[in-house]
Formats: C-alpha cells, sequence, structure tokens
C-alpha cells in the first residue's frame, strides 16, 4: 500500500476549539465553555458541535471543529474539517498535479459558483494545493465560503485535506486569515503500511 499518514497535527487560533469526529455530544460542553462567555452564547455553540458533528460522514475524517470569532455573542461563523484522502497522484511532483486537476470549480447541479481559485503554496508541512471557493445552492441561496488545503506529503498514498467553511461572507477575509495561521503549524508523520 506505500507510504501513509500515521499521525498529524495542526493547531487552530484562540476562536476556533476542535473534537474527534463522531464524538460531538461528548465535547459539546467543553467546546461551548471554551468559545463562548453567555449561557445562550454556550447553547448556541454546542448546539453547533452537535450539528457539526451529525452531518459528518464515516470514514477518514480526523477532527471537526467550530470558529466563534466574539465570545460575547457566541455565535458560531465557521467550521474546520480535517481528513484524509486517497487515490492522490503519483509522481514526483504530485501537488502541483492535484492543483491541475482541480483548476475549474466543481460542477453541481443547482450549485452557483461566484469564485473559484486553485494554486500552490509551500507550508512548512510541504506544498499544498489550496483552493478558494465562494458558492451557493441555488435552492435555498445561501453563500458558502471555503478555504481548502490539500497536503499531499512527497512519497505518500494520501492526502491530508482540512477545509475551512463560512456563510457569512462578510467574514471571509478573517476566515482566510485563520486558515493561513492555521495551516503554517500542520506537521505531519508518515510511516510504511504493508
Amino acid at each position: 500500500m506505500g507510504t501513509q499518514i500515521v499521525d498529524w497535527s495542526m493547531s487552530l487560533p484562540t476562536t476556533w476549539a476542535s473534537w474527534p469526529p463522531h464524538e460531538g455530544a461528548v465535547h459539546a460542553g467543553r467546546v461551548a465553555d471554551l468559545l463562548a462567555d453567555s449561557d445562550d452564547g454556550r447553547a448556541a455553540v454546542a448546539r453547533a458541535v452537535r450539528e457539526l458533528d451529525a452531518g459528518l460522514p464515516d470514514g477518514p475524517v480526523l477532527t471537526a471543529g467550530l470558529w466563534v470569532p466574539d465570545r460575547a455573542s457566541g455565535q458560531p461563523l465557521g467550521t474546520v474539517v480535517a481528513e484524509i484522502l486517497v487515490g492522490v497522484p503519483e509522481g514526483p511532483e504530485p501537488v502541483e498535479t492535484f492543483a491541475a486537476s482541480v483548476q475549474q470549480a466543481p460542477k453541481r447541479r443547482g450549485l452557483k459558483t461566484f469564485s473559484y481559485s486553485a494554486s500552490v503554496a509551500d507550508l512548512p508541512a510541504g506544498p499544498t494545493a489550496v483552493r478558494e471557493w465562494q458558492w451557493a445552492d441555488k435552492s435555498d441561496g445561501i453563500v458558502v465560503c471555503q478555504s481548502i488545503w490539500t497536503l499531499i506529503p512527497p512519497g505518500a498514498s494520501e492526502a491530508l485535506q482540512v477545509t475551512f467553511t463560512t456563510r457569512t461572507p462578510a467574514m471571509v477575509d478573517a476566515l482566510a486569515i485563520d486558515a493561513w495561521q492555521a495551516v503554517q503549524t500542520l506537521a505531519v508523520v508518515l510511516g510504511e503500511v504493508a
């Protein structure tokens, strides 16, 4: 099978908190205490933790997290999900190959893309494909802004993808700053799998 990611780490800014996937009910209170000051804010955070966690797919999700930029309001404005991707490009420059394959925004019926870009960034953990995507489902018109970072360690048969999301377009710049700070701390440990 080749070299796989056997461990990873990433530090989030203090306005974020994360938990292991499918354990949101267990960690909702802790996350709420970390991110909100008021009872109403803590209740909103705990509810958002449970909702995000319930929507996580089974499989290679490593962590989920919530963003509350204003502790006083306790209003969750963003999420982060880190997951393993398999079937990544092979060869001497897998990140560049992956970035080339995602140059166009995904096309889905009922989805309108407002902006999309794909590039490669050099992070301390290695070259990483970066996608910035703003889109809306035509059925509800809610704009979704995503910053998607895909790290393919050299020689690995899989990638680490971290997706930061907000449904508050006015906060996209603040989300991008936090995403940039977090991915600077990404670290992976590779291991051979028989």
